[in-house]
């Protein structure tokens, strides 16, 4: 079992990559003359792994007889928070930051496919979608609550729990 937290890498429309949720999300408040405002919630420490990372241990895990029933937990090591990098994320998009707000992104986001053809119009960007650029975020929103669960309360039998390497498992805030 190979278990990233986020992913960041050269990819769009993938359920666990952020970076093409962000800037459609900073696009679509800078041309709604709205701040940058991170999207309130309980604050957690996370940890990214970057897409190559995934892939090579895919790989090795498919072809290792020592990686089978093992579990491992995939990251580059860096620890942060979202309240901690959205002003650079906003500075760096271009967008005035704004003070935390309670919102789901991917109810935000969706429907505004009208204001993101506009977008896309204006800027002669690709002409995707939403729903091509940031996957679905209703079951990716739904992936991170379970791994956040999964990560605090693990419920492994005495059998599994053998088999886990715990030198190879990081511990999530």
């Amino acid at each position: 079992i190979l278990r990233p937290q986020l992913l960041l890498g050269p990819n769009h429309g993938v359920v666990m990559t952020l970076p093409p949720v962000v800037g459609s999300y900073a696009a679509l408040r800078r041309a709604e003359g709205l701040p940058l405002a991170r999207p309130g919630g309980v604050e957690r420490a996370l940890e990214a792994v970057d897409v190559r990372l995934v892939g090579d241990s895919c790989l090795w895990a498919a072809t290792h007889q020592c990686a089978q029933v093992e579990t491992y937990n995939l990251t580059n090591g860096e620890v942060f928070s979202w309240r901690d990098m959205w002003p650079a994320i906003a500075q760096t998009l271009g967008v005035p930051l704004g003070e935390d707000e309670s919102l789901s992104v991917a109810d935000y986001i969706m429907p505004r496919e009208a204001l993101w053809q506009n977008i896309v119009a204006q800027h002669t960007l690709a002409s995707n979608t939403l729903e091509q650029i940031v996957g679905n975020l209703t079951t990716m929103q739904t992936c991170v609550l379970l791994m956040v669960r999964v990560r605090h309360r693990p419920r492994f039998s005495s059998a599994q729990s053998k088999s886990i390497r715990p030198d190879l498992l990081r511990p999530t805030i």
